[in-house]
């Protein structure tokens, strides 16, 4: 995702695997990006101040549920300089464990899909210094199944049993599908 300040791009950053790490009786959910911030073009140095990122959860419904306001531990600044350099940051929600439940409950088996829309400050330095709020756009992050249950297993969040079971080619479901997901809603609720 290109980063811009008045409509010009100071910074391209992407979205490494999402990560899930374990607090004292709750979870965090971590998104690591990872980019380049290109150097000045015009004598004028721009800069963004990462405030959050709204994060929200593709549904099975196929509608956007809100997760919640990503933050960092320290303030995220991207700023040019008369060379490109590196930026790294993470933001990080932290999830109940009845949220994270909810969570898996709307992912459905399926990947782990989120949008993240990143806030910012914008600043425009030059002879004088402008300040604006900004929406920097919304970035869509897609966490494979397996890696995700990687991360719930390693968090301790939740251990999960994969298992394949293939079923007839038929337009109708099959009933074993409705029995094996109904034996998982009674698993998991005890």
């Amino acid at each position: 995702m290109d980063l811009s300040v008045n409509h010009r791009i100071i910074a391209a950053v992407d979205i490494r695997p999402v990560q899930l790490a374990r607090l004292l009786g709750a979870f965090e959910l971590i998104v690591p990006f990872s980019g380049t911030v290109h150097a000045t073009a015009d004598g004028a140095y721009h800069s963004l101040t990462i405030t959050c990122g709204r994060i929200s959860v593709r549904a099975k419904s196929g509608q956007r549920i809100p997760l919640g306001r990503a933050v960092s531990d320290n303030g995220v600044v991207i700023r040019q300089y008369d060379n490109p350099t590196r930026t790294d940051f993470a933001l990080k929600l932290t999830l109940q464990p009845n949220q994270l439940e909810a969570l898996e409950r709307e992912r459905d088996g399926a990947d782990l899909h989120l949008t993240i829309l990143l806030q910012a400050r914008a600043s425009s330095g030059g002879p004088t210094t402008v300040d604006w709020e900004e929406n920097l756009g919304e970035m869509p992050v897609v966490s494979p199944r397996s890696l995700w249950i990687d991360e719930l297993n390693q968090s301790g969040a939740s251990r999960v049993l994969v298992l394949e079971i293939r079923l007839p080619n038929d337009e109708i479901r099959h009933p074993a599908e409705r029995h094996l997901h109904r034996a998982q809603e009674m698993f998991s609720t005890g």
